[in-house]
């Protein structure tokens, strides 16, 4: 366990919320812990020695007023960090319950996340770690999404500093309740905007009523590879359909030569059932039953893959086959729209439904690996970005 984790867990168990090293109930709790992990607990005493005095009948507490703090400051020798810190820390204790109170009314709530309490306090704890008094600031009079241009960049759109944007985008708070990881600019997404939350029972977030995915740098829109999504087997059944003797033998020898690669298999074989003479609604219907077989079989394939070209053409099949992945998945999960963002910059394009074959089409988004190799048999989600 890492120090961060130790005062995460320590917090967690506070009546409080945080740690009150004047506190002899926090003390004891803390002592617990270190037994728990077999560490020395010798430390304890010190700490509770100028704060703890022990009467038969009860315990005393030592306290200090704000006139304390306020003379421990001003004599004191502070470094400009020493008095940053001290003041986020401050801020945090001063902001806590009413951060907290914002956090759960936006459906973030203990009950939502696999590690209850300490999800939210991870959450707090990085908008305290930020500019806490921005943030405040603007959760006052927050956007909405749907004011924002549809791509864009949100330090921009929103005025905000970089610093804040970037620290709430890489809040993650861990695996949701059903054990699906939060990814990142989900809580930044459900905390900064007024018309998004995260009561939804499908998608990442509700945006007014419609089920919002988000992806961030290098989501995938299915599981990665070797999570039970290798349809190498696919690709040879239909090249069984299609081709025999030492044309097939070649053909699966080539699978191997280009790593499975969907764009290059799906042209080779188109290619090599025309020249053999197979007919071409059957080699298409043959092609297209493969493609939704691996993409959770939807029936898309056909909307895109229904002329020659859509099989012969690397840089249209890359495309359509980014448009099947996409449309399949969204009707899997039941998505209305997509937000793709850059984690590190907060780049971001939304795409609602009616427009992603556009969006594609123009490269709003595309697979992290440029060219046409991104997607293979055995890893038909390949990572995505946002491209400009």
């Amino acid at each position: 366990m890492t120090l961060n984790e130790l005062l995460v867990e320590w917090s967690y168990r506070t009546e409080k919320g945080y740690p009150d090293m004047g506190n002899p109930s926090d003390i004891l709790i803390l002592g617990k812990i270190l037994n728990e992990l077999n560490l020395p607990t010798d430390i304890l005493n010190t700490l509770g020695e100028d704060n703890i005095t022990n009467n038969e009948d009860e315990t005393q507490i030592s306290s200090h007023s704000k006139e304390d703090l306020i003379k421990l400051i001003q004599n004191a020798n502070l470094t400009n960090p020493q008095v940053q810190k001290l003041f986020k820390n401050i801020s945090g204790f001063a902001y806590k319950d009413s951060i907290l109170n914002f956090v759960n009314s936006k459906g973030f709530t203990s009950d939502k996340f696999k590690t209850g309490d300490i999800a939210i306090e991870t959450i707090f704890n990085s908008i305290s770690d930020s500019n806490i008094d921005e943030f405040i600031r603007y959760i006052k009079k927050p956007r909405t999404l749907s004011s924002l241009d549809l791509s864009g960049n949100f330090v921009s759109q929103l005025g905000l500093s970089s610093n804040l944007v970037r620290d709430l985008i890489n809040i993650e708070p861990g695996a949701d309740a059903g054990g699906s990881s939060v990814g990142k600019a989900e809580v930044f997404l459900g905390l900064m905007f007024s018309d998004v939350d995260n009561n939804v029972s499908k998608g990442d977030l509700n945006w007014g009523g419609k089920n919002l995915e988000v992806k961030g740098t290098g989501g995938r829109l299915g599981q990665q590879a070797g999570r039970g999504n290798d349809n190498k087997e696919t690709i040879e059944n239909a090249a069984k359909q299609l081709l025999d003797g030492e044309i097939l033998e070649e053909y699966l020898g080539y699978l191997s030569t280009i790593k499975y690669s969907m764009v290059f298999s799906i042209k080779r074989l188109y290619e090599l059932a025309s020249e053999n003479g197979k007919i071409t609604n059957n080699i298409e219907k043959i092609i297209q039953s493969a493609l939704d077989r691996a993409f959770y079989d939807k029936g898309v394939a056909s909307t895109y893959f229904n002329s020659p070209a859509d099989f012969t053409d690397p840089d249209k099949i890359k495309k359509n086959l980014i448009k099947v992945n996409s449309r399949s998945y969204a009707i899997k999960t039941d998505v209305n729209t997509f937000l793709f963002l850059n984690s590190s910059n907060g780049d971001y394009v939304i795409i609602d439904m009616a427009e992603l074959d556009n969006a594609i089409d123009t490269v709003k988004f595309d697979t992290s690996v440029r060219g046409v190799t991104g997607y293979k048999w055995y890893d038909i989600a390949p990572n995505m970005v946002v491209r400009k």
